[in-house]
């Protein structure tokens, strides 16, 4: 799976995104207006196939690692292995550049945090969470090789 930024040809497949991004608190992409916004933003990325969408911000909380704070797939793909596939395309993505990757788990998405675990992540306890990391919210921590 291959990952690149969004394009305004992207968004005819994106309907679904909305909805997920309410459903999940991403605020920087709930409504049509905020779409459009996330055409500037390098930290926003879209599998090949359309069927994904993951912000991923390198450097946050600190300079060694990076922060997915929104990981969405169309729910039409859903329970099919695309989500792993996107989770795993952003490791490679940012290996690179960072040794540690943090991702969001919304309180009020239980599924999540099992879709985490399964890829190697583990739950960060409020006092190893780094301070600029929302408090609010469960966060997953993995080392990257």
């Amino acid at each position: 799976m291959r990952l690149r930024r969004l394009r305004r040809s992207d968004f005819g497949y994106l309907g679904w995104l909305t909805e997920v991004a309410t459903d999940t608190r991403y605020e920087k992409s709930a409504g049509q207006d905020a779409l459009i916004d996330l055409l500037d933003r390098p930290d926003v990325l879209i599998d090949s196939d359309r069927r994904g969408v993951v912000a991923v911000a390198i450097g946050t909380p600190d300079e060694n690692s990076a922060t997915i704070d929104f990981l969405a797939v169309d729910p039409e793909r859903r329970r099919l292995g695309t989500g792993g596939r996107l989770a795993l395309a952003t490791e490679r993505r940012v290996q690179q550049e960072v040794r540690t990757l943090f991702a969001r788990v919304p309180m009020d998405v239980g599924l999540a945090l099992y879709f985490w675990l399964r890829l190697g992540y583990r739950p960060l306890t409020s006092t190893q969470r780094p301070a600029r990391l929302n408090s609010s919210d469960t966060w997953m921590v993995r080392d990257l090789p």
